[in-house]
């Protein structure tokens, strides 16, 4: 008997996801897609995050998935991207639901803002937006998690809250804070979840550099 196969991940558009509709793409990334979705009812929007198919077939995966959808459901403050639902499709696409946020990304404004020459940004904005930043950073260090791949690409400028800046909670990039001398969690050959793949000897001559 062979396993069923997980549906494409350009499949999605018009699948009813508990109350909301997957209406397009918005995003993709090394863990999955992130879709655009409305609540059928009350027509509030959504980011749905679904799990690559080939890692939802893998258990460790899918358990790894649920623990940092708590761990991030937990979580509440300004500056983060609010998680609000988790679960899996009939046909076993793992998937969690986020606030959706009217905006770009802080990557998109700071290139703006470099195209009509407007960088450096005037100090006041951006210790305003140091600060939105480290508020967010703040309230997840003291629920012992920890964001690992912090980038203005992972920050999103909300349009509806005069530019207020939220850090984007994505499975993978987050992480449980451990011991001091205990090993990052690894996949394959790099950290997990990060942007760039160390190996053992660089991971070791970043540390030197650090202390």
């Amino acid at each position: 008997m062979t396993e069923p196969t997980l549906p494409p991940m350009d499949s999605l558009t018009g699948r009813s996801i508990g109350a909301f509709v997957v209406q397009r793409r918005l995003s993709e990334g090394g863990m999955g897609t992130v879709y655009l979705a409305e609540h059928q009812t009350i027509g509030m929007k959504a980011a749905v995050k679904f799990l690559r198919p080939d890692i939802a077939e893998s258990t460790e995966w899918t358990k790894r998935f649920l623990t940092e959808a708590r761990a991030l459901a937990a979580l509440n403050n300004r500056n983060l991207v609010k998680v609000s639902d988790f679960g899996a499709t009939a046909d076993g696409l793992q998937y969690l639901v986020m606030e959706f946020i009217e905006g770009e990304t802080l990557e998109q404004y700071l290139f703006d803002q470099r195209q009509r020459g407007r960088l450096p940004l005037p100090p006041a904005q951006a210790l305003q937006f140091a600060d939105q930043i480290l508020n967010g950073l703040g309230e997840a260090h003291k629920k012992g998690i920890v964001h690992r791949d912090l980038k203005p690409a992972n920050i999103m400028t909300d349009s509806q809250n005069n530019r207020g800046l939220r850090i984007v909670r994505t499975i993978g990039v987050f992480r449980k804070a451990e011991g001091r001398n205990s090993e990052p969690r690894v996949v394959e050959d790099g950290w997990w979840g990060a942007g760039q793949r160390w190996s053992c000897a660089e991971k070791r001559a970043a540390r030197t550099r650090l202390r």
